[in-house]
């Protein structure tokens, strides 16, 4: 009876061994099912030991049934806890596969969010720029109705009079080809205003800075605040859309300063760095609040549209009393590029 309960019970604890190594693989070599699969293998070792003692009939070593009995309970417990755990363990770790994926199903809702956000930003941004952009080709529209358009007709009309009369009325043709030259040269002026709030020649002919000093001669005294220029520059001749784009950022930086800030002071600093430009327009005026820019002001939009679609940034400084600093910082690319900024 003893050898029988000493193999039965052997028998089971093995087996339960082997079950709790199988789970230890299953759940990644876990080290708590791979010592409980050793100390259940050590307890079938100790019972294979006794069962030996038993069949060579070593007198040394009596067989407690009573104890064997419960050991051979203990197995059977072993067994069937093993046996149910192996199933409950994978469904935990089903379900903590689920959990896992419904996560990563979050998070993917959460980007594709980001970006259907980040996309309906850009169509505003865009249609923004877009307005802005009707409205400076309104503008020059304008301008060329108003004023060139008409001093060339006005010109064109005193050059017919000049041909009329130049036989029949010497004095009033003279008259009449003087207005007419006037007139022309009042168009040729307006001409160069226009091509220079588009492109200044200066930005073709003497780059960057040139241009720069022109621009702030235009906007300083009398017509507004002192502006001063600070250029830290050793790269030369940058790619025509790079400095197109620095003088436009620069143009509409100045522009708000002068319009809207109050001050009577402002500086324009222009440095190299560790392969990057860096734009700054600084003044001492009123300042403003970032965060609260109307929808309908295209300014910055713009200044910060030109500096992302050149790999840059735009910073913007300011609070109400304090003045308003605006920096963008480019990186300097020594190569044609052909990106259609104007």
């Amino acid at each position: 009876m003893e050898a029988f309960i000493l193999i039965v019970s052997v028998g089971l604890q093995f087996t339960a061994a082997v079950g709790a190594l199988r789970l230890a693989r299953f759940t990644g070599r876990s080290p708590a099912w791979t010592a409980l699969a050793a100390a259940i293998g050590l307890m079938g070792v100790r019972r294979a030991i006794t069962l030996g003692r038993l069949l060579t009939g070593d007198p040394t070593s009596p067989v407690d049934l009573a104890a064997e009995t419960v050991a051979l309970l203990i197995s059977i417990l072993v067994v069937i806890a093993v046996a149910f755990l192996g199933p409950l363990i994978k469904r935990l770790q089903r379900a903590e596969e689920i959990l896992q994926m419904n996560e990563q199903l979050r998070q993917e809702a959460d980007r594709r969010a980001q970006a259907q956000q980040a996309l309906e930003q850009q169509q505003r941004t865009l249609g923004r720029l877009l307005q802005a952009s009707d409205h400076e080709r309104r503008l020059i529209g304008y301008d060329i109705h108003d004023g060139l358009a008409q001093q060339l007709a006005g010109a064109m009309m005193h050059l017919q009079a000049y041909e009329v009369q130049r036989h029949t009325a010497p004095e009033q043709a003279d008259r009449a080809y003087g207005a007419a030259v006037d007139l022309v040269q009042q168009a040729h002026a307006e001409a160069r205003r226009l091509i220079s709030g588009v492109r200044p020649p200066a930005l073709d002919v003497s780059g960057l800075q040139a241009a720069l000093a022109g621009l702030i001669d235009d906007l300083g005294p009398p017509k507004g605040p002192h502006i001063e220029l600070h250029a830290d520059v050793q790269c030369g001749r940058l790619p025509a859309v790079l400095e197109n784009a620095v003088y436009r950022v620069a143009q509409e930086a100045l522009a708000n300063a002068c319009r809207h800030s109050g001050t009577d002071r402002v500086a324009v600093t222009l440095t190299q760095q560790d392969g990057t430009l860096r734009l700054e327009v600084r003044d001492w005026g009123t300042g403003f609040d970032p965060e609260s820019v109307p929808d309908d002001r295209f300014g910055l939009e713009g200044i910060r549209q030109r500096a992302q679609l050149l790999g840059g940034e735009l910073t913007v400084d300011s609070a109400p009393g304090k003045g308003s600093t605006v920096s963008v910082t480019l990186p300097i690319i020594h190569r044609a590029l052909d990106l259609g900024v104007n």
